[in-house]
């Protein structure tokens, strides 16, 4: 995977799905909540060089979607850190968990990972020797402007219409592009809620039961894009579900059941050689119905061939996103 894509990679996997509009104050709450962490410096904390805002919050919004930050760092600070983030990227892992994991950013923060020269027009909030005084002087001396108007959305496929607001920009436009050009095919389905109680299959029960709290957002949409593939008469064995395999060793593997945003980046590079399709679970949460994408590759995609590179076809479709 190139350097460009691995960029534009790292921008989707915080992303948050905009289902609503937040009032300023509330916003700017949880990104003080953020600050504090920062300013605390524990573990992972201690590692971040620079923090900024970039989009309508930076401007003044009364009202917000998210707010849209950058956070810089330099991982050399903490020993531990830095082993944790080397052996994340070998396993082919996000490699910023642990800033992740010590930051506990809210999801109404759309936090980017050291993508400061991507970003137009950012504004300082935090810089390598503030404290939280000084830190707190840069947000409260951005005033609030009634003026500011939420930013235009890029065009958006006609399919992907009733899922637009669950999925980031950058995983629009990912899916749009490869859509736009007829490299995948995708169905929006409703899916079937299925409680744990309800699973027959003795082999898919005692894997969701090791892999998953009941629970979470995730046993649910492994539970129903699991329950929803072998009602179509698949086998167990064939399936990858959250990139676990429930049926054995991962040989033949057919269907690839998402939930995790961040994974939609292997889609051009799985589909067509290690899948034949992908369901991925639309923001899974706890209680709100669930959506999915059956997403197939045609018989005439590219990304049947091996040599198909997915930045450049960004390059040349979709320049905006690099």
């Amino acid at each position: 995977m190139s350097f460009l894509f691995r960029g534009f990679v790292r921008r989707m996997s915080n992303a948050r799905a905009r289902t609503g509009r937040i009032p300023r104050e509330r916003a700017t709450a949880h990104g003080v909540e953020l600050l504090e962490r920062i300013c605390d410096g524990e573990g992972a904390a201690k590692c971040v060089t620079a923090f900024c805002a970039f989009g309508s919050w930076s401007r003044g919004a009364l009202e917000v979607g998210d707010v849209d930050l950058d956070i810089e760092y330099d991982r050399s600070r903490d020993p531990e850190t830095a082993r944790q983030m080397l052996d994340l990227l070998v396993a082919g892992r996000d490699w910023n968990s642990p800033l992740r994991k010590a930051l506990k950013p809210r999801r109404v923060l759309q936090v980017l990972y050291e993508e400061i020269a991507h970003i137009t027009e950012p504004v300082l909030i935090y810089q390598d020797g503030d404290d939280l005084e000084a830190a707190l002087a840069r947000v409260n001396a951005i005033n609030a402007d009634p003026a500011t108007a939420r930013a235009e959305r890029d065009p958006v496929h006609p399919v992907l219409e009733p899922v637009i607001d669950a999925l980031s920009r950058p995983s629009l436009i990912l899916l749009g592009e490869l859509l736009t050009h007829g490299h995948i095919g995708v169905s929006v389905l409703d899916l079937r809620d299925v409680a744990l109680s309800d699973v027959e299959d003795p082999e898919f029960h005692k894997f969701l039961v090791d892999a998953w709290a009941e629970s979470s957002p995730r046993a649910r949409a492994a539970r129903a894009g699991g329950a929803f593939l072998l009602g179509r008469g698949l086998e167990l064995s064939r399936l990858e579900i959250l990139g676990r395999h429930p049926g054995g060793p991962a040989d033949g593997l057919t269907w690839a059941v998402e939930a995790r945003e961040g994974k939609l980046k292997n889609l051009a590079r799985d589909l067509g050689h290690r899948f034949e399709s992908w369901l991925y679970v639309v923001r899974p949460e706890r209680k709100q119905p669930l959506r999915a994408l059956e997403i197939t590759a045609p018989a005439t995609s590219v990304l049947h061939d091996e040599d198909f590179e997915m930045n450049a076809s960004l390059l040349k479709h979709a320049p905006h996103i690099q």
